[in-house]
């Protein structure tokens, strides 16, 4: 496992909108250009609304972050990724970025008392 996850998962949990708003208030400028480049990406793949599917990206990438700080290593991680790749069509991964995915359990439920990372 990523040592730095547990570090993510304790950042994660203790944003807050204010936090955040000031955040992104201070890294507008990176945070607009960021954005301007998928919207270009999605704009040159012919998407109707390249604006829209840049704020669904970082949607879904944000739910998948959040899930994943809540289900630990419960979360299947690198099947969304794949998913993700299927989603936009680009090429599979040729290997896990993490470790692999504990296998499906059918539905995602937190545990009271998750298990110490490694």
């Amino acid at each position: 496992m990523d040592q730095s996850l547990p570090q993510q998962r304790l950042v994660l949990s203790l944003m807050t909108h204010p936090v955040f708003a000031r955040v992104e208030s201070q890294k507008d400028t990176h945070l607009t250009a960021a954005e301007d480049t998928v919207r270009e990406l999605f704009a040159a793949r012919g998407a109707a609304d390249p604006a829209l599917e840049e704020v669904m990206l970082r949607s879904v990438l944000g739910g998948v972050i959040f899930k994943a700080t809540v289900y630990a290593d419960g979360y299947p991680l690198e099947r969304m990724r794949r998913r993700l790749h299927e989603m936009y069509d680009l090429p599979a991964p040729d290997h896990a970025l993490l470790d692999e995915d504990p296998p499906s359990v059918g539905r995602l439920r937190a545990r009271t008392n998750p298990p110490e990372d490694k």
